[in-house]
């Protein structure tokens, strides 16, 4: 069985070719947005489970990126840490910068 890494790569991969053949990426549902109100530099967090896609929208900009190939199991764990009051900047500086290929969304 392939090493659990090397599988989220080609899953970056894949991810990466259908962001750039298909039209421009757009939000997910914000009615399904988690509001981060204790965190300062997060405004709120979504996940599309069917793509693998983290989307970080953040304070005070309203900057919105998406994550690509984050783990239905991370997205649990971040979602956790926000709804029990949980530091959001801390988990995502942690276990999301610089690990998941971010691409920025134009709202």
């Amino acid at each position: 069985m392939p090493n659990k890494s090397i599988i989220i790569n080609l899953l970056k991969k894949v991810f990466k070719i259908f962001l750039t053949t298909n039209d421009a990426p757009k939000r997910l549902n914000k009615k399904n947005a988690i509001p981060t109100n204790n965190s300062s530099q997060i405004a709120s967090i979504n996940y599309s489970t069917k793509k693998w896609i983290l989307e970080v929208e953040f304070k005070p900009s309203n900057k919105v990126y998406h994550y690509l190939g984050v783990t239905p199991e991370i997205w649990r764990q971040f979602k956790y840490e926000v709804e029990h009051g949980g530091s959001a900047g801390k988990f995502f500086n942690g276990r999301i910068r610089g690990r998941y290929e971010a691409v920025k969304i134009n709202n």
